[in-house]
């Protein structure tokens, strides 16, 4: 997840609430998050995540961008079966598409996008490459089977291994 941006607002309580469905929808299904911030997210948000996130069985790992060196993401890319970003950012989920995947897109805003940034992400969703994150079966949906992932990309499949030693992933 990112945080505000020149070209997107930031609603704290609009991303926390979509990780907690995506969480509920998570451990319904059985599956598991792995979830890192952004050096952009917001100290509010940090501190409702880490309260929500903590102890949750859904939860394999979470980074706090602000606190670490370390950037998962290619890692991520790779080791997951899907991906869910948050709109702040269309490099966040033009990279997710690159690797192969079909992101969820979590809302942060309740205000409109800066028109160019919308353009691109409707672009994206015009053309199944990303699903809206608005609708909470979308969500239930995505967590119970992600859309089927295309061909990875093979940068990211030479750093997964690495990662997952890093992060002490199994």
């Amino acid at each position: 997840m990112g945080g505000p941006s020149g070209t997107a607002h930031w609603d704290s309580e609009l991303v926390v609430e979509g990780v907690k469905v995506l969480q509920a929808a998570a451990e319904s299904a059985g599956a598991r998050l792995l979830i890192t911030t952004s050096r952009r997210t917001p100290p509010a948000t940090l501190a409702a995540l880490r309260s929500a996130v903590l102890d949750r069985s859904s939860v394999s790992y979470f980074l706090d961008a602000s606190q670490s060196d370390v950037n998962p993401l290619p890692a991520f890319y790779e080791l997951c079966d899907g991906i869910a970003v948050t709109g702040d950012s269309f490099s966040m989920a033009s990279e997710a598409v690159h690797a192969g995947h079909g992101p969820l897109l979590l809302p942060c805003s309740l205000l409109p996008h800066r028109p160019r940034l919308q353009r691109a992400f409707d672009l994206l969703r015009g053309l199944g490459l990303c699903l809206p994150g608005d609708d909470p079966a979308v969500i239930v949906q995505f967590a119970a089977r992600p859309p089927v992932r295309g061909e990875a990309n093979a940068i990211y499949s030479a750093l997964a291994e690495q990662v997952r030693a890093r992060l002490g992933l199994s």
